[in-house]
């Protein structure tokens, strides 16, 4: 992370702007993984809840 957030202003343009890029290529990188992480415990939760709401209906029909 510490990357991503500091890029030095002492190289050329080119230098600085290649920098950049992988920056906010390594910045883009860490929010895909972060929403990924919670899509994944959103459909876990979601997919518990549905079985559990599927045990409690056959509990009542018994």
């Amino acid at each position: 992370m510490k990357r991503v957030l500091s890029i030095p202003a002492n190289g050329s343009y080119s230098e600085t702007l290649k920098l950049q890029q992988q920056a906010l290529k390594e910045s883009e990188n860490l929010i895909l993984h972060e929403l990924e992480k919670k899509y994944d415990k959103g459909y876990q939760d979601a997919t518990k809840f549905y079985d559990e709401m599927k045990v409690r209906k056959q509990q009542k029909e018994n």
